[in-house]
């Protein structure tokens, strides 16, 4: 379904004839708000109940007229579905990790639609166990999906979380490894997320409220009944409760965070009905996160620094006044990541939009950096359960080289490839990847990514896909995306804009994309667009844009701001009603939208909001 999805997008533009679009009948609703009204003739489409018979009605009519007006693309969307499905391998199995003495991994089966959770004990020649068969929960269920799923520490007792009503909420099972019996606990109404306690008995996890905040922090008994004991409780909206277990297993961490500061309580793992304890009280603006290694919890956080530091403390004196540097801050690169692997602190940094891998031996103190090949490229910490290992599994992949799994070797400092994914019908020697930089109109670099066919020619004619989001601090990765060579090979460029509102060249480039800031994220993919069709890696009028959710957002913006530099505009789920939908407390996580858009029951705020609103913008051009 996903890749019919993209197959109608990339072809639509091609389609479009003069055929009317159906008539949407106008019922007139006023929004009415610091002596503002609007008027809005298509309030009545909301239907939350999702069963308005007008408004189902409605939908089926644009749905028929959708197919009508690309009933002619046909056997092009097979052709371009087919070639898309080609580049998958339907049997495919992940690389295996090791944990307390088992090989652990997943696998796809052709035919299957779901994942096959499995183990190995001491070699991956032992015979295999199945932990979790998601095609056998599937059968019975028209709807499965895996909130999460986690081993004992004793390695005998599989806690997972089941989704079967679409609803992203879950019901926690436990079963027994050895002969495969489900144990009758069920605890019902969960969040998702499982953390078992070191005791092998007591499992963590949190609920949601009638907005999926999740605001409930529960410690259950296994053998309970399905009585779960309530720890802690959120009243703040702004906030979220999550829980983590650190490297070596010794704590449990208890997050309570907004998009702007948290605070983290922990528990020893081996002494769950213990008080909970506060490693720093939560204060404006500080963000943190805490890993631990003999006797001290090392933080990663930005106090009096932007762009963030590690810290540590001892664990019997964790508060802020404590914290003393690890590694410093750096106002040219955003420390992502923290990981904590026997003698070894590791982490990542953004620089320039690109990932960076290093890490400190802390016998020594002795600093290395993970070199990569590749001048564009995206890398990230993979599966390291192993508190012992003297490996580090990376991910790695570009966006012309299909995803690598590495184990790196601290000792030998070299890389040992565990698996490179097979990519059918795909020679990565036909492509090109480079990055270029784009001048803003406000002097700012703005980096962009390309990849092309070797056959193409910077000529001025080519048609381009250029791609942005651009919000809440999330970095589009230059990642390999198979789909998109479709395209490639057909002879356009793929564009990536690392426009402000992510975190592409920092935390200041994230701070400068969003609330009174939003229009530079705006302007910054008008101002790409715009460099694209002057430096002739695109015709100007063969340059399509796409975006999905704060993305389409992006996609309407640019579009009533400059509407004849776009053949066409892919906007997928786009949220494009920003200040009816955050004005509206009923709808999932509104309150906490404050903090990246403004608050819209702030006239300020809701007078620059409303500037850029892509649904109160629409006019005649």
């Amino acid at each position: 379904m996903y890749y019919r999805v993209l197959v109608t997008a990339f072809i639509g533009f091609l389609a479009m004839s003069c055929t009317s679009t159906p008539a949407t009948e106008k019922k007139e609703h006023i929004h009415e708000i610091h002596g503002d009204k609007r008027v809005d003739n298509y309030h009545w489409l909301k239907d939350e109940s999702r069963k308005d018979p007008k408004v189902l009605a409605h939908l089926k009519e644009e749905n028929e007229f959708t197919d009508a007006v690309l009933s002619s693309t046909k056997k092009l969307q097979e052709v371009l579905f087919k070639e898309m499905v080609s580049r998958l391998k339907e049997d495919d199995t992940q690389v295996p990790y090791f944990y307390k003495g088992f090989y652990y991994y997943s696998k796809t089966e052709k035919g299957k639609n779901h994942r096959i959770y499995c183990r190995r004990k001491g070699s991956m020649t032992a015979p295999e166990e199945t932990l979790l068969d998601m095609n056998e929960l599937a059968k019975t269920k028209k709807n499965v999906v895996l909130g999460d799923m986690k081993v004992s520490p004793d390695q005998k007792i599989l806690a997972y979380s089941v989704d079967d009503m679409g609803k992203e909420v879950y019901t926690l099972f436990f079963k027994d490894i050895a002969s495969g019996k489900l144990y009758s606990d069920k605890v019902e109404n969960i969040s998702g997320g499982l953390t078992w306690a070191g005791d092998n008995r007591h499992i963590f996890f949190t609920k949601m409220n009638k907005a999926f905040r999740h605001y409930q922090a529960y410690r259950y008994r296994f053998g309970g009944n399905g009585a779960a004991q309530l720890i802690f409780e959120e009243k703040d909206e702004l906030f979220d409760v999550g829980f983590s277990k650190s490297m070596d297993g010794k704590y449990i961490f208890l997050n309570t965070g907004s998009f702007t500061s948290n605070e983290i309580r922990y528990i020893d793992a081996k002494k769950p009905l213990g008080a909970l304890k506060m490693i720093q009280p939560r204060v404006k603006d500080l963000e943190y996160s805490a890993e631990h290694r003999n006797g001290y919890f090392y933080i990663l956080n930005n106090h009096e620094a932007i762009n963030f530091k590690i810290s540590r403390a001892p664990v019997r004196k964790p508060s802020l006044k404590y914290w003393s540097n690890v590694v410093k801050h750096d106002n040219t690169a955003l420390l992502l990541q923290m990981h904590m692997q026997n003698e070894r602190l590791i982490y990542t940094e953004r620089r320039d939009g690109l990932t960076k891998v290093r890490y400190v031996n802390m016998s020594n103190l002795a600093r290395y950096e993970i070199q990569f090949s590749e001048p564009v490229y995206s890398v990230s910490l993979g599966a390291n359960p192993e508190f012992n290992s003297q490996h580090l599994r990376l991910n790695f992949e570009s966006p012309i080289t299909p995803a690598v799994v590495y184990d790196y070797d601290f000792k030998k400092r070299e890389f040992f490839v565990k698996k490179r994914k097979e990519v059918p019908n795909f020679d990565s020697k036909n492509y090109l990847t480079k990055r270029v930089m784009v001048r803003s109109r406000d002097s700012e670099q703005v980096p962009v990514t390309l990849v092309y066919s070797k056959d193409y020619k910077k000529d001025g004619e080519a048609p381009m896909l250029l791609y942005g989001y651009g919000s809440y601090g999330i970095t589009i990765t230059p990642r390999f995306r198979s789909n998109v060579f479709s395209l490639i090979d057909r002879g356009f460029v793929f564009a990536l804009a690392h426009i402000r509102g992510s975190q592409a060249k920092g935390r200041m480039w994230y701070e400068r994309g969003k609330l009174r800031y939003k229009q530079n994220t705006f302007n910054d993919f008008e101002d790409v667009a715009k460099a694209m069709m002057a430096a002739k890696y695109v015709h100007p009028e063969k340059l399509v844009i796409r975006g999905g959710s704060a993305g389409g957002l992006l996609m309407g913006a640019v579009t009533n701001m400059s509407p004849q530099l776009y053949a066409a505009v892919i906007a997928e789920v786009p949220f494009v009603d920003v200040v009816s939908t955050i004005l509206d407390p009923n709808l999932r996580f509104s309150t906490q939208e404050y903090q990246q858009w403004g608050n819209p029951n702030n006239k300020a705020d809701y007078d620059y909001m409303m500037s850029y609103s892509p649904y109160d913008n629409v006019k005649k051009q």
